[in-house]
């Protein structure tokens, strides 16, 4: 069975709205707290956390966009593609209906 993936487009908006160097404003936690809906969502070069859970690590392409952006460099707007790390996330319902609608 595959592992649940949820697909996220970090826009334009995101990223003027994001902070450097801080994991819960930046573009890619906007971009996710938009699509998932979660009150909390933490991005670092090693994972992703939504609502204080780990729910993603992070690949090393994903690390890089992080760290270049939290290091000055610009960001264009992307599709960040996460998958979960196993079967259990509370948000394979959501997760689920992502799929679908994308």
């Amino acid at each position: 069975m595959d592992k649940p993936t949820l697909s996220v487009r970090v826009n334009r908006n995101d990223i003027e709205g994001g902070l450097r160097g801080d994991p819960f404003h930046c573009p890619i936690a906007g971009a996710l707290r938009r699509a998932v809906g979660c009150s909390s969502v933490r991005v670092t070069p090693r994972e992703v956390t939504l609502d204080g859970r780990i729910h993603f690590r992070a690949s090393r392409s994903f690390s890089r966009i992080v760290r270049d952006y939290d290091r000055g460099r610009g960001m264009d707007p992307l599709l960040v593609t996460l998958i979960s790390p196993n079967e259990r996330s509370p948000y394979n319902a959501a997760l689920a209906d992502n799929r679908r609608e994308a």
